[in-house]
């Protein structure tokens, strides 16, 4: 193209207008190869440039990047109901699980919150059931125990032990029983046996105590 000021040949690079603005909508390549569609607007300072990224390689990338997370998570969902089926899990140990199975926290914290907004997860109704199953063989710190190494925490087992309180002294009794207590001639000896036996069991001092006053009463 010839400018008709000088008559002489100017060039025009691609995108550009004959007075060397960008030409609206052209379409360029950027440094990292993605495409980028370039518009011009008119404003009080003059031409400005915006661009709006479309997929390159690096959107590519990222799109698949998030698809694999995705798959993942849905993966660990998947997984976390097939484990329910055989049995109850609290939270703490579907979380194990799960990380055990090399999920990333992101989708282990996915799948249990899934599982938990459908209750198919619920430490509080997993802690009532055991006390129910276990509340007239076991001792309150034993249970205590069993639970909390489950993942339940202290404030769910206050609740539930509240509701459904164990009855320490009739387990006791019953062991005692079992085990050929009382005799008539039980001397110290004896009691400190039985006494360091149901301690062990994780029954409480109080309840032990009242348990043997209880058969020394009847002797």
């Amino acid at each position: 193209m010839i400018e008709w000021k000088t008559g002489k040949p100017i060039r025009i690079l691609p995108g550009e207008d004959a007075a060397g603005r960008m030409k609206p909508d052209f379409v360029g390549e950027d440094g990292d190869g993605e495409q980028s569609r370039i518009r011009t607007e008119k404003g009080m300072a003059g031409d400005r440039v915006r661009t709006s990224t479309g997929k390159g390689r690096n959107g590519q990338k990222a799109e698949e990047t998030a698809d694999e997370g995705e798959t993942e998570r849905l993966r660990a969902r998947e997984k976390g109901v097939y484990y329910l089926q055989f049995s109850s899990k609290t939270e703490e140990e579907m979380r194990r699980k799960l990380a055990g199975q090399g999920f990333s926290p992101a989708s282990v914290d996915y799948a249990v919150d899934y599982l938990k907004e459908r209750r198919y997860l619920n430490d509080e109704d997993y802690a009532r059931r055991y006390v129910e199953k276990n509340g007239k063989r076991k001792s309150e710190r034993q249970i205590r125990y069993d639970l909390s190494q489950k993942g339940i925490s202290s404030e769910i087992l206050d609740l539930v032990l509240e509701e459904n309180p164990v009855d320490e002294l009739e387990q006791i009794l019953a062991l005692l029983e079992k085990r050929g207590y009382p005799k008539e001639d039980a001397d110290e000896e004896e009691i400190r046996k039985q006494y360091a036996y149901l301690a062990r069991r994780g029954f409480s001092c109080g309840s032990i105590r009242a348990a043997i006053e209880h058969y020394a009463r009847k002797r």
